[in-house]
């Protein structure tokens, strides 16, 4: 099911080279761009990402996680390029962040912040 995006052309020129390799996560990753707060830091981040990294998948064939991770590489280059740091690995400090933002949030506290 394709659904027509509102990306503009520079966005798609950048992420159009990892097409074949994202398979499925395609539409994911065009639809996380859509709602990311910069569309082309997003699309930018996410090519450098995966130029470092391709990881197990999981996070671009998710369309959630996928949305999540592009909105974070569309607000933050900081976060982005620790994310990038990361290796292979990305996925992982990803998911383990979210997941701890996920449950403080539903417990109700708030973890202290620090990526140094």
């Amino acid at each position: 099911m394709s659904i027509p995006l509102p990306l503009s052309s520079s966005v798609l020129q950048v992420v159009q080279p990892l097409r074949e390799s994202l398979g499925s996560g395609w539409e994911s990753v065009l639809a996380g761009l859509t709602v990311a707060p910069d569309p082309e830091l997003a699309a930018a981040n996410l090519r450098r990402l995966l130029e470092g990294g391709k990881g197990s998948g999981v996070v671009l064939a998710a369309a959630d996680l996928c949305r999540d991770l592009l909105f974070v590489l569309g607000a933050s280059q900081h976060l982005a390029n620790v994310l990038c740091r990361q290796g292979d690995q990305w996925e992982d400090v990803f998911l383990a962040d979210r997941c701890s933002s996920l449950t403080s949030c539903r417990s109700g506290s708030v973890l202290p912040f620090d990526r140094s």
